[in-house]
């Protein structure tokens, strides 16, 4: 039975041999089939980096953990990924191993908001709740 696009069913059956449409609809399949790794991300999408860019990216993602969804991996543009907007969003950068000072400031000034964990209240009227903080894509 076939998923929705070519790649979205190529993909599906790289990660579950036993995929269904249902599956693939399925946010809870998912997030339980997340990609956590390069060697992964190779195996499926047949990206095949630089070795330079591979030790960047891998010594990023030891600081700053990778997850991505089949659904958005199955976005990516393996031709021009390194300009591909959904993977730009997925992949952490190396850049982002670079820590100013002003990086470690509270620039929005929450914290003086958040009288308590998992709560924001900066107006008087009406708070945020932040009921989780996982997200199927870090």
């Amino acid at each position: 039975m076939s998923i929705f696009t070519q790649k979205q069913q190529h993909i599906a059956e790289k990660i579950d041999s036993d995929i269904t449409r249902s599956n693939w609809k399925d946010w809870k399949w998912h997030i339980k089939h997340v990609i956590r790794e390069i060697s992964t991300v190779k195996k499926i999408l047949n990206i095949v980096y630089p070795e330079e860019e591979k030790l960047k990216l891998q010594e990023t993602l030891n600081k700053f953990p990778l997850s991505i969804t089949p659904y958005y991996l199955s976005l990516i543009d393996v031709n021009n990924y390194t300009n591909d907007p959904i993977f730009l969003q997925s992949f952490p950068s190396s850049d982002e191993l670079i820590i100013e000072d002003y990086d470690l400031n509270d620039p929005l000034s929450e914290d003086k908001d958040s009288p308590v964990s998992h709560l924001t209240h900066r107006y008087p009227d009406r708070v945020l709740l932040h009921v989780s903080n996982v997200c199927s894509m870090y």
